[in-house]
């Protein structure tokens, strides 16, 4: 499910969901528009849920947007083995 779909998705949650984390794997090299991340993260406020976003360094990848509605952003080179253990221990 793209992120897209799951903002979709997360304007339908009912209270059992909420103060949930979402971990979001990303190239980093999709862009959203600016209205798009103030309405993500006034359902995150609303709902109470943190966004985790991983951002896998293919080497032209930037922050940038993630910094519009990430909580927490991890780059890594891979998401594999001794990498991939270490992301999901730090959260």
């Amino acid at each position: 499910m793209s992120l897209f779909q799951s903002h979709s998705s997360i304007h339908g949650l009912t209270i059992r969901f909420k103060k949930g984390d979402i971990v979001f794997i990303t190239d980093g090299e999709c862009q959203v528009e600016s209205e798009w991340a103030k309405r993500f993260r006034k359902e995150k406020e609303r709902l109470g849920f943190s966004l985790f976003s991983i951002l896998i360094d293919v080497g032209s990848s930037s922050l940038g947007t993630l910094k519009e509605f990430s909580d927490r952003i991890t780059a890594i080179k891979q998401l594999t083995g001794e990498e991939a253990k270490e992301v999901f221990i730090k959260f």
